[in-house]
């Protein structure tokens, strides 16, 4: 080999080293350009300042969220230490009930208590205690459901039951109208209808009825259906100690309270009076509630609260032959309490 083809060869090497020099940095800016256009955002953020859609959405700092303590109401406690227990001489000239109580609530007391841890029948006084579950019920909805809610009257809650408003299956009435219904004629079929809008079935409200008590410190109770009508040999159970402290839950709803005042109302087409003869026929000052209840086994009874001079009573009774024995009675408690 000559040095000319020496020369030649050498320059045939360089100009091959040059060549794959020159791919070389070539495919390397190639790929250095498609690493930056390929950069993750969450990497290009880092560098930016975040828009105002992604300021809403970026996940904020997790922390520690300590359960709350559950606080349980407090419960009512009246004084009887200074209670009158038992029938006084003058009032044996009327029928008696087979228990009672009577609660001075602006004092805290119990002024006269008479086999008020007996376990009896209380009939329609149960409709208390439905119409308290669906005003706290409204309360808790935080305005989903209000007293000016529509309801449709299905035909289990119209049919079969005797003392009613006399609702029609498809009627369509407001939950105020159900409530005043229940309270004001103490009428069954509207009290079934409240159990089945709120409790989404009546059997399912009772359950509710039964777990609400327990709530409410009633510790002797226990309900079989919202409108306190016997079924066959079972009824509506409780004491008259339980149902003063239900009745003094009564007394703080304005409009349950609003409602028993009146002596009548008009619902529909229909005017329907008050039950209570203490505030319409006997017309006793200062009675301004609460709920009457009778079927054959509880007798006549009342839970009936009276506000005179700034002081109020609240009292119930039960097992009363008649209405007008009832009545007759009661106006003597009232009579010797505020004399």
């Amino acid at each position: 080999m000559n040095d000319f083809q020496k020369a030649r060869l050498k320059l045939l090497g360089l100009v091959v080293l040059f060549f794959i020099f020159t791919t070389s940095a070539v495919f390397g800016i190639v790929k250095v350009i498609n690493t930056l256009k390929s950069e993750p955002a969450a990497q290009k953020n880092e560098k930016t300042p975040l828009s105002e859609p992604q300021l809403k959405t970026k996940t904020p700092a997790i922390k520690e969220v300590k359960p709350e303590k559950k606080t349980e109401p407090p419960k009512i406690i009246l004084d009887d230490s200074k209670a009158f227990r038992g029938i006084r001489r003058e009032w044996k000239k009327y029928r008696l009930p087979k228990c009672g109580i009577l609660a001075d609530v602006t004092n805290n007391r119990i002024l006269w208590s008479y086999n008020a841890d007996r376990v009896v029948p209380i009939a329609s006084l149960s409709k208390m205690l439905t119409i308290y579950m669906a005003l706290d019920i409204i309360k808790k909805s935080k305005g989903r459901i209000t007293l000016q809610n529509r309801v449709k009257i299905s035909k289990t809650s119209a049919t079969g039951r005797e003392g009613g408003f006399g609702f029609m299956p498809g009627d369509i009435y407001t939950v105020e109208d159900l409530m005043q219904a229940a309270a004001i004629r103490s009428a069954n079929d509207a009290a079934a209808a409240l159990a089945f809008y709120f409790g989404n079935g009546e059997s399912n409200f009772v359950k509710m009825m039964n777990l609400e008590v327990k709530k409410l410190d009633m510790k002797n109770s226990s309900f079989i259906n919202p409108h306190g009508l016997p079924v066959k040999s079972k009824d509506n159970l409780s004491t008259m100690n339980d149902m003063v402290l239900l009745s003094l839950k009564m007394i703080n709803e304005p409009d349950y309270m609003r409602w028993v005042k009146k002596k009548a109302v008009k619902i529909g087409e229909k005017t329907i009076v008050n039950t209570n003869n203490l505030m319409r026929k006997r017309k006793y000052p200062g009675v301004d509630g609460l709920k009457t209840g009778y079927t054959r086994r509880a007798g006549f009874c009342l839970a009936f609260s009276c506000l005179r001079n700034g002081r109020r009573l609240v009292g119930v009774v039960a097992g009363f032959p008649s209405a007008a024995d009832r009545e007759n009675f009661v106006t003597a408690l009232l009579n010797w309490a505020y004399r």
